[in-house]
């Protein structure tokens, strides 16, 4: 090894005796310059011989510790392996001795050898390390395997085992460890642990066998240390070998081997470890050959340094200068090499510095003969003037000190650059010490601290969630305090769990999946669709990204988490209100459809059955006739009644509101749904004690709930139950965000619950549209839910539907409460067919109806006249020489007059005039959000002569003039 490799190498860490070596060498170049300008060639040749042998027995002193060291270690690694397995396998063997006992006390007490299963799911009897607990009766068949119970049918009769018989036979009352055996299905070695169970009086009740898995007590070999070239044997009673385990690496047994034996306490087995000689060799080759290899080189480079020298010596004049020039060579190997190296001799003062240490230390004099603390003391000059302040005596003291004390150590000059100082104690005294500058080391060292920590200060301070996450184990390595804040948990609960805690169960399986699939997205884009669980149970919605990084040496994920909870939700609303509004428009379209319909249809429907009430008043008339005239009238009411479905769903239809009390309209509608329904249905109800009462429409409040409990009829055709309640319920504004078509308030509920086929999922968001039946062609007209949709709707009340496949479909009607405290009174029906002599002017721009009206009302007896518009109307008033005692107008004419414009001109110019409006469609005339205005009576088309005899006698038997309020009265055909 030359003197520059020697020098870089004490440059690094190395063990006490390398450094040593590579002094001895360094340090005897400057009594070979002496020497070589004085010596003869003999001397050299002598002198380069003792170095030699010098050389070659340090080498073989340091080869020779190196054993003793590697053996030293090896047998305490080997020790040490025997206590600890020797612990674990008695520590092992006293549990299950104390588990078997435990479990034949509980046996012997409850006579049930069954009892070894329940002690063992009930956690009390501990099976670890162990393949099965079976319990074998006096005959020997096993009767219970508390780990195998499904393969108990076909275990073996045990009774010719060793283990069994040496309890029949009463050899032993203590538990007893068998030979290591192999199981006759499995194949896998077990070491059998077996206890007699007797009954009180002494009789084997049976034999409790532990069977320790042999596998299971390799792996805690691995746990404690077992190293590959380790060789343990578990020696039995017998002093046979039961098992041996070895590494890869374990040579065989020589003579030379050491062993160590411990034995297991309270069990009649020992564990014995061998030690090597190979194994010894194995761990201090490569030391020994290094030292053995830069021995040699040394060695040679010496011989030939002397071989050269004395050649050099016989020549004389030469010889000097050689010498010199070697000293020169030497003196610039430790100037060139780029470490400080600085030699004192025995009496601790300076004999050489090489240029790195002259340059560093920039003495003010000459430092050859100065001590350490000299040479100290004069570099502390300038910085004691720069400094005075500090203690630098005390600075001085501890440096000397830790100098003194030799070895490897780092310390700052007072400048504060910091060096690695190695000191070196030579043979014969002296000592050599090199300092290596790791002040750039230092610095970087301070940088990337401060990169962490400026990295931390990001990582903590981002406003969004991120999460630090084990790319294996998933455990959370980092989390900052925005992820903190939103899941509740502190900072030290978060770095205890893993990143499948924060999912709700049930989606793990769907994060498992995503986790398959994006092992390639990481880093590419964001992971959606994702919730997370907080520490007080909620839900949230998530967007994730993750990174690739590396944290303390581990494979970890950087994940950013996003809560979109609000921004989901405001897009469901969003969503929502556009499906609100599509429906909105449809519902629009259809109203504007059935509105014109009705007009027309109502008019020709409205001829026709005023034909029939006439036919139907002739005298003689035949019966067949008749019947013929009464289907006709039937016919028109069931035309009639779908007009006001479509009329009814478009929220056309004009509403007259009272205050009802729905558990009253289901106790009467009850009576007519027994009968509607029939025997196969059974009608259950659970009215609410202080129900709300609500203002509605009581006709079309009834016609509803006739329709939903048809459906719910007609959804059970082997028959059910119908449940029908009612419940006061108040709509906060977190039900409203989700619902945004109802307003927050006390409702009255009205549910109707049927054990019906259900609705599918697919099917369940078209049941209010219009003309949507799952009924059979000619059974459903596909109108009865989207009309109560529409009258739930235009009475500012709330309709919802949760239905099943299987299990039934439930409707809920929301219904706003009532404010009003009295229920207003009900008008007395008069006599059928009532007439009169007033005089009614009647206005309707349809000739049939106009004229089919007028037959009827002068068949009731009253004087009457016709105007075809609404302005006709008017100037007949002006030209009639009194008043009209009513009007009855239709509320839709065309010309500058409508109905409403036509009544409001009388009632402001002939106050004492009633009016009764007549109308198929009415729009919004007469209307204000679906319901009459107050004081207006509406007769609505088609009608019968009784309606319209009845209708015209209360509004003449009514006190008060036709400006006043009066009850809107209609009779559903």
């Amino acid at each position: 090894m030359s003197l520059m490799q020697t020098l870089t190498a004490m440059s690094r860490p190395a063990d006490g005796d390398g450094l040593r070596a590579a002094a001895l060498f360094v340090g005897a170049k400057s009594w070979i310059g002496v020497t070589l300008a004085r010596c003869e060639s003999r001397l050299i040749a002598l002198a380069g011989t003792v170095i030699v042998l010098l050389v070659a027995g340090f080498t073989a002193f340091v080869v020779r510790q190196i054993d003793q060291t590697a053996r030293k270690s090896s047998e305490q690694h080997v020790e040490q392996l025997v206590q600890a397995v020797t612990y674990q396998l008695g520590t092992m063997m006293a549990g299950i001795q104390q588990t078997m006992r435990y479990a034949d006390d509980e046996i012997r007490e409850s006579k049930r050898p069954q009892e070894l299963v329940e002690l063992i799911a009930e956690g009390q009897v501990s099976i670890h390390l162990l393949r099965d607990l079976l319990f074998i009766d006096p005959e020997g068949r096993v009767v219970v395997s508390a780990l195998r119970p499904n393969e108990l049918a076909s275990m073996s009769n045990r009774s010719d085992r060793d283990y069994f018989r040496i309890h029949l036979d009463g050899w032993t009352s203590d538990a007893h460890i068998g030979h290591p055996m192999r199981g006759r299905r499995t194949g896998a070695e077990v070491i059998p642990v077996s206890y007699p169970v007797r009954q009180g009086d002494g009789r084997l009740m049976g034999v409790l066998l532990a069977l320790i898995d042999v596998a299971a007590l390799e792996r805690i070999w691995v746990d404690i240390g077992f190293r590959p070239e380790d060789r343990l044997e578990l020696i039995g009673e017998d002093d046979k070998v039961w098992f041996k385990w070895s590494g890869p690496a374990a040579g065989p047994a020589t003579a030379d081997s050491n062993t160590w034996s411990r034995t297991i306490a309270g069990w009649p087995m020992r564990v014995v470890a061998t030690l090597d000689q190979a194994t010894v060799d194995r761990e201090s080759s490569d030391e020994r050959r290094a030292v053995i290899v830069s021995a040699a080189i040394g060695s040679t480079l010496v011989g030939l340094f002397c071989l050269l020298l004395v050649r050099r010596a016989r020549q004389a004049s030469a010889g000097r200068k050689a010498a010199e020039a070697m000293q020169a060579r030497l003196v610039a190997s430790l100037d060139a090499v780029p470490v400080e190296y600085i030699e004192f001799d025995s009496d601790k003062k300076m004999i050489h510095a090489n240029r790195a240490a002259r340059l560093s230390q920039k003495w003010s004099s000459d430092p050859h003969g100065k001590t350490m603390r000299e040479l100290l003391q004069d570099t502390l000059r300038p910085v004691r003037l720069q400094y005075p302040d500090t203690d630098w005596d005390a600075w001085l003291d501890e440096r000397i000190a830790r100098f003194d004390e030799g070895g490897m150590f780092e310390a700052a000059r007072a400048n504060g650059n910091f060096g690695r100082f190695y000191t070196v104690d030579l043979p014969g005294g002296g000592r050599v010490v090199i300092r290596v500058d790791i002040t750039e080391s230092k610095r970087r060292e301070t940088e990337l601290a401060a990169a962490q920590d400026r990295y931390r200060m990001l990582f903590d301070a981002n406003a969004y969630p991120m999460v630090v996450i084990d790319r294996q184990s998933r455990d959370i390595l980092a989390i900052n305090d925005a992820a903190v804040a939103q899941y509740g948990w502190s900072r030290e609960e978060a770095l205890t769990m893993t990143s499948d805690d924060f999912y709700p169960p049930e989606d793990l399986a769907k994060v498992t999946a995503l986790r398959q699939q994006d092992q390639i997205r990481v880093g590419v884009g964001t992971i959606t669709g994702l919730r997370h669980r907080t520490r007080d149970g909620s839900v949230i919605d998530l967007e994730l990204s993750a990174s690739k990084i590396e944290l303390a040496g581990r494979p970890a994920l950087l994940t950013t988490i996003q809560n979109v909870t609000e921004r989901n939700r405001a897009e469901k609303a969003r969503l929502a209100v556009a499906e609100q509004l599509r429906q909105s428009q449809k519902m629009e379209a259809v109203g504007q459809l059935t509105g014109g319909i009705a007009h027309d249809f109502n008019n020709i429907l409205t001829v026709i059955l005023a034909n029939a009430d006439a036919l139907q008043e002739e005298e003689n008339l035949d019966a067949a006739v008749a019947g013929r005239l009464d289907q006709i009238g039937q016919a028109v009411e069931r035309a009639s009644g779908l007009t006001r479905q479509l009329l009814a769903f478009s929220r056309k239809q004009p509403l007259s509101p009272k205050r009802t009390d729905i558990n009253a309209l289901v106790t009467t509608t009850g009576k007519l749904l027994r009968r509607a329904l029939g025997e196969q249905v059974e009608i259950e109800s659970a009215l609410a004690d202080g129900l709300w009462a609500v203002n509605i429409d009581r006709g079309q409040l009834e016609t509803a709930l006739v329709n939903l409990c048809i459906n719910a009829r007609d959804a059970m055709p082997g028959g059910g139950k119908l449940r029908i309640a009612t419940s006061n319920v108040t709509l906060d504004e977190g039900f409203v965000a989700h619902s945004p078509d109802v307003a927050a308030g006390d409702y009255a509920v009205l549910s109707i619950t049927d054990t019906g086929t259900g609705i599918p999922p697919e099917t369940l968001t078209k049941v209010f549209e219009p003309f949507f039946t799952t009924k059979g062609v000619g059974k459903g007209t596909g109108l009865g839910l989207s009309m109560v949709y529409g009258f739930i709707k235009q009475s500012n009340g709330h309709i919802t539907i949760d239905s099943e496949v299987g299990r039934g479909t439930t409707f809920k009607l929301h219904l706003p409460r009532s404010l009003c405290e009295k229920e207003e009174g009900t008008v007395c029906q008069q006599q059928p067919m009532p007439g009169g002599r007033e005089r009614i002017l009647v206005a309707e721009d349809d000739p049939q109806v106009r004229a089919s009206v007028v037959r009827q009302l002068q068949r009731l007896g009253y004087a009457v006249s016709q105007a075809p518009d609404g302005a006709v109307a008017l100037a007949a008033f002006e030209a009639a020489n009194q008043p009209y005692d009513l009007l009855l107008t239709d509320v839709i004419m065309p010309g500058p007059l409508n109905g409403k414009a036509l009544a409001d001109e009388v009632a402001r110019r002939w106050p004492k005039t009633r009016v009764l409006f007549m109308s198929g469609y009415s729009e919004d005339v007469i209307t204000h959000h679906g319901r009459l205005d107050a004081g207006v009576r509406l007769l609505n088309k088609p009608f019968r002569m009784t309606d319209l005899a009845t209708t015209i006698r209360e509004a003449f038997d009514e006190q008060g003039g036709a400006g006043k309020s009066s009850r809107a009265v209609q009779r559903a055909a």
